[in-house]
């Protein structure tokens, strides 16, 4: 693929080299097809590699999104579910669905789909499986995106935040995230450019993802699943067969993160009750009632 060379307003230039295999040497890139570009910032966009089974087996595929996979079929969280015209002899999955997301309650409402008829257009399945461990090999970046080697900045899967991030964030392998990365990272390069200050863009402050599941729609929100509170929380819990699955993660009368599958609404109203961080304690249970409207209480 050529580069593709834009000029800014502000007399920046911009190269996007795409490159499967490239060398760094005294601010300079040296592509595989013997093209060198000498650069006064570099932002590595590289990728990272998925976790399989087993590395070198031509029966046995890695995929990391369906956005990714160039099939005509959709792939759900499950090979039974959408798999046609093609012999699966075995299939390696987690203890649960969606692992990589949600837990087994969660999980559990999306059985009954397996037996259900197929929707007439199949809603891509992000889902991820790379690591998202602290010693995971990634290039360690700073508040800036920046790496420990002057001017040289990495962004998306090749990367690992190593500032102290906000309480309500935690870095994963997504393709949103890898976006938001990218974003904020060519505001850094710009910025320190241009001799100017740059705060850390708020996409940092919650985690947010929104993705979809045999056609239910699925909103994760901050610690979604109590990751690092320990046991010092409580989980509250909301299930219409088919319909919607709501849990809500709270420490210390406040929320701390939500599931949400369905078309529950809620996700405008939660995403505000956790940045603001609200003491909720003293509505207790009833703050998943289904017959209190809490979108237009809060709001």
């Amino acid at each position: 693929m050529r580069p593709y060379i834009k000029t800014e307003k502000q007399g920046l230039k911009l190269i996007v080299i795409s490159s499967g295999n490239a060398s760094i040497d005294k601010a300079t890139v040296c592509t595989e097809d013997g093209r060198r570009y000498v650069y006064e910032k570099l932002c590595i966009c590289a990728g990272a590699r998925p976790k399989l089974i087993t590395h070198g087996n031509p029966h046995v595929l890695g995929i990391r999104d369906t956005d990714s996979a160039q099939l005509n079929r959709v792939f759900a969280v499950l090979t039974r579910y959408e798999i046609e015209g093609c012999e699966v002899i075995w299939a390696v999955k987690d203890k649960a669905m969606g692992n990589t997301f949600f837990d087994a309650g969660a999980a559990q409402f999306l059985v009954p789909q397996l037996e259900s008829a197929k929707p007439k257009a199949p809603a891509i399945c992000k889902r991820t499986k790379y690591s998202t461990e602290a010693e995971d090999c990634g290039l360690k970046v700073n508040e800036h995106m920046c790496t420990s080697e002057p001017d040289i900045y990495a962004a998306g899967d090749v990367c690992t935040t190593a500032w102290e991030p906000s309480s309500l964030w935690q870095q994963m392998r997504l393709w949103t995230q890898a976006r938001q990365m990218g974003w904020y990272a060519a505001k850094c390069m710009a910025a320190d450019t241009l001799g100017q200050s740059i705060e850390m863009d708020f996409c940092f402050e919650l985690f947010a993802h929104i993705t979809k599941f045999f056609n239910h729609k699925v909103v994760l929100l901050g610690k979604y699943n109590a990751q690092g509170l320990g046991r010092d929380h409580e989980l509250l819990l909301r299930c219409t067969k088919g319909h919607e699955y709501v849990k809500v993660v709270m420490q210390r009368g406040r929320m701390m993160g939500a599931v949400l599958i369905g078309d529950t609404d809620l996700e405008e109203t939660f995403e505000n009750l956790i940045l603001n961080q609200m003491d909720l304690s003293a509505y207790g249970e009833d703050l998943l009632n289904p017959n209190i409207d809490i979108e237009d209480y809060f709001d």
